[in-house]
């Protein structure tokens, strides 16, 4: 199995990922920034993952292999898609058929990223607009719950 954590930022979720594929498997950390992809590769040899390949990506394009991954995750990252067409379309070619891409993220509400209205200048989207912008760049809401109730949402989707 292979994942691709989009916006690996520290690299926080790659033991995570790197356990659960297992020695065999492959984890892809992409980041877009050549300092938070150092960052990330420290954190990684620090841990002793031996699964991890680096990607630098651009704002429009994570730099995948086609066909590489099984999931492509990005934890409290979508909403810094500025070119969300461009980073879906190769997001798709990223995944293999039956590929999943899950995003986690804040709500764009009062209180979502703690006390006051910064979810709302900091979020592009809501969840249902999320879901709308996705789905319209060939993917399909395949299950999606609170991951913090009021917060954070968690979003999968199939290719």
């Amino acid at each position: 199995m292979s994942v691709a954590d989009i916006g690996s930022g520290a690299g926080i979720m790659l033991p995570f990922f790197s356990k659960a594929v297992g020695a065999t498997g492959r984890v892809y950390a992409e980041e877009i920034f050549d300092d938070y992809l150092a960052n990330t590769r420290g954190y990684a040899n620090k841990q002793g993952l031996k699964n991890v390949e680096f990607v630098l990506g651009t704002e429009h394009d994570p730099k995948l292999p086609d066909a590489c991954c099984d999931v492509a995750i990005a934890v409290h990252v979508y909403h810094h898609f500025n070119y969300p067409a461009d980073m879906l379309a190769s997001l798709r070619r990223a995944l293999k058929p039956g590929g999943r891409f899950v995003v986690i993220d804040y709500y764009r509400r009062p209180g979502a990223m703690g006390t006051g209205n910064m979810a709302l200048e900091h979020m592009r989207l809501d969840f249902d607009d999320v879901v709308k912008e996705i789905e319209a760049n060939g993917f399909k809401l395949v299950e999606s719950h609170e991951h913090i109730p009021g917060k954070q949402y968690s979003a999968t989707f199939v290719r």
